[in-house]
């Protein structure tokens, strides 16, 4: 069972988490009827890893959107899977052009930053300010590059955001972490620093 409200046992649960992408497939048993008359897409799912009881021993991990809903037969079995995507997956759907809701051409003519005026960081702060939903950044540590180094940089209409992420993100020696309240976190990955095992 999972949070009050929502009794769907769940039959398994497949959970990557990759570098710039992870995916879910979630299957619950139907037997009862319990989505009948539900469809989740859209809808935000938290997945934690722990236990709740006793003590609430659990974390969250970067959230999911709900991209499909699908009842599967097994024998003897009804079953509902739902087909979840991450953040990073996510961008792939925002790409840098007109808005289409409402054809603001903020990016009609994608961008060509080539005077040197903003930085990494900057221009990572207005992609995630522009998403739906907006997400937030946070610098945790300092590579002396993401904050200070404006790139000359040229994307064309229709790339997804995904793609100037990664691609901004190679110029720094920083990474990129999501954590479960859709806060992207920059850390420096510094080569010298041994591994800690907790």
């Amino acid at each position: 069972d999972t949070d009050t409200g929502f009794q769907a046992p769940i039959y398994s649960l497949i959970h990557k988490e990759e570098p710039y992408g992870g995916e879910a497939i979630i299957t619950f048993k139907n037997s009862h009827g319990f989505f009948n008359a539900r469809d989740l897409v859209g809808y935000k799912i938290g997945i934690g890893y722990g236990y709740k009881t006793p003590s609430n021993e659990f974390s969250l991990a970067p959230p999911l959107w709900c991209v499909g809903q699908y009842d599967v037969s097994r024998e003897g079995q009804l079953l509902t899977q739902l087909v979840c995507i991450d953040l990073w997956q996510k961008m792939d759907y925002q790409i840098l052009g007109p808005d289409p809701r409402t054809g603001d051409p903020r990016f009609q003519a994608g961008w060509n930053i080539e005077r040197k005026t903003i930085t990494i960081e900057n221009i990572l702060i207005g992609l995630f300010n522009d998403m739906d939903p907006q997400v937030f950044y946070q610098r945790d540590t300092n590579d002396g590059i993401i904050g200070t180094y404006m790139p000359a940089y040229r994307v064309d209409i229709g790339t997804p955001v995904r793609k100037v992420v990664r691609d901004l993100m190679m110029m720094t020696r920083s990474g990129l972490r999501i954590d479960k309240d859709m806060k992207f976190h920059a850390i420096y990955l510094n080569p010298a620093e041994a591994p800690v095992y907790t």
